[in-house]
C-alpha cells in the first residue's frame, strides 16, 4: 500500500470517528458522551490500524486477450470481469466480478484497490487504466 493511500485512510477514519463522537453528542446527555467519546477514541484507532495493517496476498491482474484474470501466489488465476469504479490518476478502486465456474463456493464480488506506485512501469500504468474504461459493461 503506497504511502499517499494510507495517510487517505487515516484521514477517512478520524473523520469516521469524529462524526461519531458528533453524533453521541447530540444522541445523550453530556455525562455519558465522555464515557462513549473515550471509547470510541480508544476502539476507532485501534479498528483502523488493524485495517491498515491487514496483509492481504499481492494479486496481479492481466487481459490475456481473450479474459480478465487475477493472479494471486495463494491461489490459482480466476477469470472474471473488472468494473472501474473510480479512476483517480494515480488510484483505481475496481470492483472484481469472479466467474461462477472459476469460484462456485467464494464470494463473487471483490474489491481491489490499485496504485500506479505499485505498477511496475509507467506504460503498463495506462494500459490498465485503458483497458479497465474500455472493458465497462
Amino acid at each position: 500500500m503506497s504511502t499517499a493511500f494510507a495517510v487517505l485512510l487515516a484521514a477517512l477514519v478520524l473523520l469516521a470517528l469524529a462524526s461519531a463522537i458528533d453524533w453521541l453528542a447530540s444522541r445523550f446527555d453530556r455525562g455519558s458522551v465522555g464515557i462513549w467519546a473515550v471509547a470510541l477514541l480508544l476502539v476507532w484507532p485501534l479498528a483502523g490500524f488493524l485495517a491498515l495493517h491487514s496483509r492481504r496476498p499481492a494479486r496481479r491482474l492481466n487481459w490475456d486477450g481473450q479474459c480478465w484474470l487475477l493472479h494471486s501466489r495463494s491461489c490459482p488465476a480466476e477469470s472474471g470481469q473488472p468494473v472501474l469504479v473510480l479512476d483517480a490518476g494515480a488510484w483505481l478502486l475496481v470492483r472484481w466480478h469472479v466467474s461462477r465456474q472459476d469460484a462456485p463456493m467464494r464470494p463473487t464480488t471483490r474489491w481491489l484497490p490499485l496504485a500506479r506506485s505499485n505498477s511496475p512501469a509507467a506504460g503498463d500504468w495506462h494500459a490498465l487504466r485503458t483497458a479497465l474504461i474500455w472493458a465497462a459493461p
